[in-house]
């Protein structure tokens, strides 16, 4: 009499041997490869918030930003020599900050831009310019930014105490920086799952201060994101240093020792588009650090709590 467990069995092992194959090509090697095709339009939506406590002669100073910011790059035709420019612009930006001593600041680019008679005014003057800000980033064959066109021109028109505020972010270095660490962040080699490496990213936050994150990127395989398939990098924060260079203020840092307390994100990269999806992190920072003020040094207290999102389409 044959058993009526016999098919279940069978069935079950060429489940299993099905699943373990399938499972064998999500194991496979994969190469997180960049593509950046002519005439292609892509629309990038950043939303951050930074949170900053610091204590310094007593003084206890908080500063809060929450800032949406939605940018567009399209790329041109290669040239004989193998440079591809990228036509950059800002399409919107929404900011909300309040600044030491309670001082307020809420710009919305959708709106008509108008100045306050306060000490803000400055602050807003920075947002509204930056808010429709053109450039050109030239990439070279292997996709790293070479050039930078269109961004010294705004410079140029603006005031000295604008100008400074904007140069760091609309500066060639930054420009520069910010494209190659982004190309950077993924191997040139095919990666295998639980997989890591890492990298350093500096965020400039204006007055010659530039912290630098070095990153530890691991990945961990192919998932479903919305409908889409993608690769799956999970990212942290390991080690954080701070510099200070030049700067109005003439503020000199001593020293410094910062340590991460928390740190976790997730990088989506879609190999069908060759460009990240979507991405998010969340880090939280504290130390210490000694300044020289006007000849004067000044210990401080910090605390850095930053997340960011990103979505691409």
């Amino acid at each position: 009499m044959n058993s009526p467990r016999r098919p279940l069995i069978f069935l079950s092992v060429v489940l299993l041997l099905f699943s373990t194959e399938i499972d064998a090509q999500t194991q496979r090697p994969v190469q997180l490869e960049w593509q950046i095709p002519a005439g292609v339009k892509r629309v990038t939506k950043r939303e951050t918030t930074l949170t900053q406590e610091m204590e310094a002669n007593g003084l206890k100073i908080k500063t809060n930003v929450e800032q949406t910011l939605v940018s567009s790059a399209t790329a041109g035709q290669r040239d004989a020599a193998g440079r591809t420019p990228i036509a950059q612009q800002v399409e919107s930006l929404n900011a909300t900050m309040t600044l030491p001593y309670e001082v307020r600041v809420n710009y919305d680019s959708s709106k008509e831009f108008k100045k306050t008679g306060t000490i803000v005014d400055s602050v807003l003057e920075s947002l509204h310019i930056f808010s429709s800000a053109k450039w050109t980033t030239i990439v070279d064959r292997g996709l790293k930014a070479i050039a930078v066109e269109g961004n010294d021109e705004l410079l140029a028109t603006l005031s000295p105490e604008v100008q400074q505020s904007l140069r760091s972010q609309l500066s060639d270095e930054t420009l520069l920086r910010n494209h190659n660490e982004m190309i950077n962040s993924m191997p040139t080699e095919a990666v295998s799952k639980g997989q890591k490496w890492k990298r350093t990213h500096y965020v400039d936050f204006d007055l010659g201060q530039v912290m630098a994150f070095e990153k530890e990127f691991r990945y961990e395989g192919v998932v479903k994101v919305e409908g889409r398939t993608v690769d799956k990098i999970s990212q942290r924060v390991v080690k954080v240093s701070l510099v200070v260079g030049d700067n109005p203020l003439n503020v000199k840092l001593i020293e410094s020792d910062f340590k991460v307390e928390s740190s976790e994100g997730v990088v989506y990269f879609d190999r069908q588009t060759g460009w990240i999806f979507q991405s998010r992190e969340k880090t939280k920072i504290s130390g210490a650090m000694s300044l020289e003020v006007q000849e004067k040094l000044t210990k401080a207290k910090v605390q850095l709590s930053i997340s960011n999102r990103m979505t691409v389409k």
